[in-house]
């Protein structure tokens, strides 16, 4: 039983690998397709457009304004990395070690690609007078966006497994919606991005939701060891 129980756990933990490999080779293209679709393609100059046109519905220093600025930040490294570390906690506590490993994945994972990525594209940030900050990246694709909407998605998922309800992860997906595109209307207003950083951080983020729900449930413990489920 227990050679059985160490190869099954092998066999998950490669297949969670398998994941990973698969959403890395993915990334590559996709974000390629949007960063062409945006400076050659059909959506060629709508960065600039959109740009100021949401400036001008939403200045930085009306109440939205401020909100927005708020929302920005949830996402900033002092809030999602204490609160990924502290939620995995909770998870492994509880042996729920699959879900804290998807978390982790939903987080880390397409903060990491985007990272990457800007290197690799070196999109200049918007330079506009009312940008709130200096950013030491470049601004393709937007990691802000990719790591909220895996985050939120994954949300919705751990909700719908333990059996939450279909209200329940239909208001979770809502929400999840609209914490992705305040999210995204928060980083162009606030000069940090451009509308083509936002889809491409949208893509991404959708890439890795897929990949950290395979990888959860890849994990995810389904047989009895001496009497006692392994896990939910």
């Amino acid at each position: 039983m227990q050679l059985e129980s160490t190869a099954r756990i092998e066999r998950d933990w490669k297949r969670a690998l398998a994941w990973v490999i698969l959403g890395l080779v993915v990334s590559a293209p996709a974000l390629h397709a949007v960063y062409w679709a945006t400076t050659q393609g059909p959506l060629r100059g709508l960065d600039l457009i959109l740009l100021h046109a949401w400036h001008r519905a939403t200045p930085r220093d009306s109440a939205f304004g401020l909100f927005l600025m708020g929302w920005s930040q949830l996402v900033s490294t002092p809030v999602i990395w204490p609160l990924l570390a502290f939620t995995s906690w909770i998870f492994w506590r509880k042996n729920r070690l699959h879900d804290a490993v998807g978390l982790v994945c939903a987080v880390s994972l397409p903060a990491l690609v985007a990272l990457a990525a800007k290197s690799v594209y070196d999109v200049a940030r918007p330079t506009v007078d009312w940008a709130v900050k200096s950013h030491w990246s470049s601004a393709y694709p937007s990691g802000h966006i990719a790591v909220i909407f895996a985050l939120c998605g994954l949300t919705c998922f751990l909700g719908w497994r333990q059996g939450r309800g279909v209200w329940w992860t239909a208001g979770a997906a809502v929400i999840t919606l609209v914490a992705t595109v305040l999210m995204g209307y928060s980083r162009v207003v606030l000069g940090a991005h451009f509308f083509s950083d936002v889809l491409g951080g949208i893509v991404l983020g959708f890439i890795w939701l897929a990949v950290s729900i395979a990888v959860t449930r890849a994990l995810q413990p389904d047989i009895e060891i001496g009497g006692e489920a392994k896990g939910v």
